[in-house]
């Protein structure tokens, strides 16, 4: 049997005159795309759940020739499949808390904020709080944020500052106290603070609160200071008997006798 002729047989460049190769090459891949996506994917009575290549819990899906290859989320390429593009600056949430659902029915277009308050984290968790743990509402007037971005109650800052008022030492004085610290002023009438707190054994802080509930604010002994020893000065003594002005002299030249500067 004869073999046919190739050239007879083979398609001439005439047989495609017309015909745009790049809208066949085009419809072609993505068709095979379409086909190789929906293989992956397994349609329940809910969920559409996806079978192929993950990223962090999500789908993953690539398509496109090998020097322009492309990859994209397979909930992001179902749904723009099936519902068209997203609208942008927005992100698609799943309603079903399903990550590796696929179903468009199931997803919807939010921000990047809404999308995080409704997720499972810490974060956004936190976020949909409208009360703080005290059950005060976190309003506009009772919110205040903080250098890191987190929301705080100012009311449960006021009622924290009004207890460490309480607790910084300012429970009464027991009668007790008062007549230990009453019986030691009176042997010891010129005691300073130190040999009250030393005599009681108490510390010099809570002697000084006993001492003020119980006799009062106590006056600080007025220091006097003696007259300038350089006759006919009538400034006050700074420093080895002598008063500001003699002894910066002295300081200044070294001498022995500040009177002769």
């Amino acid at each position: 049997m004869e073999a046919p002729d190739a050239a007879a047989t083979a398609p001439g460049q005439a047989d495609y005159e017309g015909v745009d190769m790049s809208d066949l090459t085009s419809t072609a891949s993505r068709a095979s795309a379409e086909e190789r996506f929906w293989s992956r994917v397994n349609k329940t009575e809910t969920c559409w759940l996806w079978l192929g290549q993950t990223s962090y819990g999500y789908g993953l899906f690539g398509w496109g020739s090998r020097t322009n290859r492309k990859h994209e989320g397979a909930h992001r390429y179902a749904y723009r499949q099936l519902k068209g593009a997203i609208p942008p600056g927005l992100e698609l949430d799943h309603l079903c808390r399903v990550p590796l659902c696929v179903n468009p029915e199931h997803l919807e277009p939010v921000t990047h904020e809404e999308n995080v308050r409704r997720g499972k984290s810490g974060f956004a968790i936190n976020a949909r709080k409208t009360h703080c743990i005290r059950g005060h509402e976190f309003d506009g007037a009772n919110t205040r944020i903080s250098v890191g971005g987190y929301r705080e109650c100012r009311a449960c800052d006021r009622e924290d500052a009004r207890e460490r008022f309480k607790r910084k030492g300012k429970a009464p004085v027991s009668e007790a106290s008062k007549g230990r610290l009453i019986s030691t002023l009176t042997e010891k009438p010129d005691a300073t603070l130190k040999e009250l707190a030393a005599a009681l054994g108490w510390t010099v802080s809570h002697t000084q609160r006993v001492r003020m509930a119980a006799v009062g604010p106590v006056p600080r002994p007025v220091r006097v200071r003696p007259a300038c020893s350089i006759e006919g000065c009538e400034g006050l003594t700074l420093a080895r008997g002598w008063c500001q002005l003699h002894y910066r002299r002295w300081q200044r030249g070294k001498l022995t006798d500040p009177a002769s500067v």
